[in-house]
Protein backbone atom coordinates (compact mmCIF):
# COMPACT_ATOMS: atom_id res chain seq x y z
CA UNK A 1 0.00 0.00 0.00
CA UNK A 2 1.48 2.89 -1.33
CA UNK A 3 0.66 6.37 1.03
CA UNK A 4 0.39 9.72 -0.38
CA UNK A 5 0.10 13.31 1.60
CA UNK A 6 -1.46 14.34 -1.39
CA UNK A 7 -3.83 11.65 -2.19
CA UNK A 8 -7.29 14.01 -1.78
CA UNK A 9 -5.85 16.42 -4.12
CA UNK A 10 -6.03 13.81 -7.38
CA UNK A 11 -8.96 12.70 -7.16
CA UNK A 12 -10.71 16.17 -7.29
CA UNK A 13 -12.38 17.52 -9.96
CA UNK A 14 -13.04 21.21 -11.01
CA UNK A 15 -11.44 24.33 -8.78
CA UNK A 16 -12.12 25.82 -5.12
CA UNK A 17 -14.09 29.12 -4.70
CA UNK A 18 -10.46 30.49 -4.18
CA UNK A 19 -8.88 29.55 -7.02
CA UNK A 20 -11.64 30.92 -9.08
CA UNK A 21 -11.05 34.79 -7.20
CA UNK A 22 -7.84 33.90 -8.02
CA UNK A 23 -7.79 33.48 -11.45
CA UNK A 24 -10.52 36.47 -11.70
CA UNK A 25 -8.33 38.74 -9.69
CA UNK A 26 -5.21 38.16 -12.50
CA UNK A 27 -7.18 38.54 -15.36
CA UNK A 28 -9.06 41.75 -13.59
CA UNK A 29 -5.20 43.41 -13.22
CA UNK A 30 -4.00 42.50 -16.70
CA UNK A 31 -6.95 44.07 -18.67
CA UNK A 32 -6.24 47.09 -16.20
CA UNK A 33 -2.97 46.87 -17.28
CA UNK A 34 -3.94 46.81 -20.68
CA UNK A 35 -6.58 49.57 -20.70
CA UNK A 36 -4.33 51.86 -18.90
CA UNK A 37 -2.30 52.04 -21.91
CA UNK A 38 -5.46 53.04 -24.38
CA UNK A 39 -7.73 55.59 -23.91
CA UNK A 40 -10.85 53.32 -24.46
CA UNK A 41 -12.96 56.22 -24.57
CA UNK A 42 -11.17 57.65 -28.05
CA UNK A 43 -10.75 54.51 -29.45
CA UNK A 44 -14.59 54.23 -28.97
CA UNK A 45 -15.31 56.98 -30.80
CA UNK A 46 -13.16 56.58 -33.51
CA UNK A 47 -14.87 53.52 -34.08
CA UNK A 48 -18.14 55.56 -34.01
CA UNK A 49 -16.59 58.21 -36.12
CA UNK A 50 -15.96 55.36 -38.58
CA UNK A 51 -19.31 55.11 -40.15
CA UNK A 52 -20.10 58.32 -40.55
CA UNK A 53 -16.77 59.05 -42.52
CA UNK A 54 -17.91 55.85 -44.83
CA UNK A 55 -21.39 57.74 -45.37
CA UNK A 56 -20.12 61.33 -45.58
CA UNK A 57 -17.35 60.00 -48.52
CA UNK A 58 -20.15 58.14 -49.76
CA UNK A 59 -22.53 60.94 -50.43
CA UNK A 60 -19.34 63.47 -51.16
CA UNK A 61 -18.35 60.61 -54.00
CA UNK A 62 -21.82 60.51 -55.48
CA UNK A 63 -22.28 64.11 -55.68
CA UNK A 64 -19.34 64.86 -57.52
CA UNK A 65 -19.98 62.05 -60.22
CA UNK A 66 -23.41 63.42 -60.44
CA UNK A 67 -21.74 67.20 -61.19
CA UNK A 68 -19.02 65.49 -63.44
CA UNK A 69 -21.69 63.65 -65.25
CA UNK A 70 -24.29 66.92 -65.85
CA UNK A 71 -22.41 69.65 -67.05
CA UNK A 72 -21.77 70.96 -63.61
CA UNK A 73 -24.96 70.96 -62.22
CA UNK A 74 -25.29 69.91 -58.49
CA UNK A 75 -28.24 67.21 -57.94
CA UNK A 76 -31.42 68.27 -56.36
CA UNK A 77 -34.43 66.89 -55.56
CA UNK A 78 -35.15 64.93 -59.10
CA UNK A 79 -33.20 64.45 -62.37
CA UNK A 80 -33.57 68.24 -64.33
CA UNK A 81 -34.83 70.15 -61.01
CA UNK A 82 -32.37 72.56 -59.75
CA UNK A 83 -30.39 71.81 -57.08
CA UNK A 84 -31.35 73.09 -52.90
CA UNK A 85 -27.54 73.32 -51.80
CA UNK A 86 -26.61 77.00 -50.59
CA UNK A 87 -23.64 78.73 -49.12
CA UNK A 88 -25.53 77.64 -45.81
CA UNK A 89 -25.23 74.69 -44.19
CA UNK A 90 -28.73 72.82 -43.93
CA UNK A 91 -29.61 69.24 -43.53
CA UNK A 92 -30.08 66.65 -45.81
CA UNK A 93 -33.60 65.21 -46.13
CA UNK A 94 -34.33 61.18 -46.41
CA UNK A 95 -34.81 60.37 -50.21
CA UNK A 96 -38.15 59.72 -49.26
CA UNK A 97 -39.02 62.62 -48.37
CA UNK A 98 -40.69 65.19 -51.14
CA UNK A 99 -39.29 68.34 -52.19
CA UNK A 100 -41.70 70.51 -50.68
CA UNK A 101 -41.81 69.10 -47.43
CA UNK A 102 -37.82 69.10 -47.37
CA UNK A 103 -37.80 72.72 -48.31
CA UNK A 104 -40.90 73.07 -46.01
CA UNK A 105 -38.50 71.56 -43.05
CA UNK A 106 -35.47 73.81 -43.84
CA UNK A 107 -33.52 71.05 -45.60
CA UNK A 108 -31.92 70.13 -49.06
CA UNK A 109 -33.04 67.41 -50.89
CA UNK A 110 -30.82 65.36 -53.19
CA UNK A 111 -32.78 62.07 -54.27
CA UNK A 112 -31.48 62.70 -57.46
CA UNK A 113 -28.36 60.92 -56.74
CA UNK A 114 -29.86 57.85 -56.16
CA UNK A 115 -32.17 57.83 -59.18
CA UNK A 116 -31.43 54.53 -61.00
CA UNK A 117 -29.07 53.72 -58.28
CA UNK A 118 -26.33 54.59 -60.71
CA UNK A 119 -24.74 57.82 -57.84
CA UNK A 120 -26.07 55.98 -55.03
CA UNK A 121 -28.69 53.34 -54.04
CA UNK A 122 -29.96 55.18 -51.04
CA UNK A 123 -29.34 58.10 -49.11
CA UNK A 124 -27.25 56.88 -46.17
CA UNK A 125 -28.86 57.99 -42.42
CA UNK A 126 -26.94 58.41 -39.47
CA UNK A 127 -28.37 55.91 -36.64
CA UNK A 128 -27.19 58.55 -33.86
CA UNK A 129 -29.10 61.36 -35.29
CA UNK A 130 -31.85 62.37 -32.58
CA UNK A 131 -32.87 65.67 -34.77
CA UNK A 132 -36.28 67.35 -33.89
CA UNK A 133 -37.33 66.51 -37.53
CA UNK A 134 -37.75 62.86 -38.84
CA UNK A 135 -37.26 63.92 -42.20
CA UNK A 136 -33.83 64.43 -42.16
CA UNK A 137 -30.72 62.21 -42.13
CA UNK A 138 -28.68 63.74 -39.91
CA UNK A 139 -25.70 64.96 -42.34
CA UNK A 140 -25.20 68.51 -43.15
CA UNK A 141 -24.73 69.75 -46.79
CA UNK A 142 -23.16 73.33 -47.57
CA UNK A 143 -21.72 74.99 -50.93
CA UNK A 144 -18.76 76.58 -50.08
CA UNK A 145 -16.09 78.94 -52.28
CA UNK A 146 -15.47 78.39 -55.88
CA UNK A 147 -18.22 76.01 -56.34
CA UNK A 148 -16.78 72.77 -53.76
CA UNK A 149 -19.68 71.17 -51.54
CA UNK A 150 -18.40 70.57 -47.71
CA UNK A 151 -20.87 67.30 -46.56
CA UNK A 152 -20.53 67.09 -42.29
CA UNK A 153 -21.83 64.57 -39.82
CA UNK A 154 -24.33 66.36 -37.53
CA UNK A 155 -23.80 64.11 -34.65
CA UNK A 156 -19.32 64.06 -35.02
CA UNK A 157 -18.12 67.56 -35.98
CA UNK A 158 -15.07 65.91 -36.18
CA UNK A 159 -16.39 63.92 -39.93
CA UNK A 160 -15.85 66.52 -42.44
CA UNK A 161 -15.99 65.79 -46.82
CA UNK A 162 -14.78 68.58 -48.64
CA UNK A 163 -14.49 68.48 -52.76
Amino acid sequence: MKLSLFHHWRERSGMTLIEVLLSIAVLAALFITIASKFDIGDIFWKLGKTGHQSAVRALGSAIKRYEEDHAGRLPGPSEGVGTMITATEKPICKQTVSAADCTAAGGVSISAITEGGKYLVEIPVDGDFSGPLTLMTGYLIQLVQEGRVRITAATNTGVIFTY
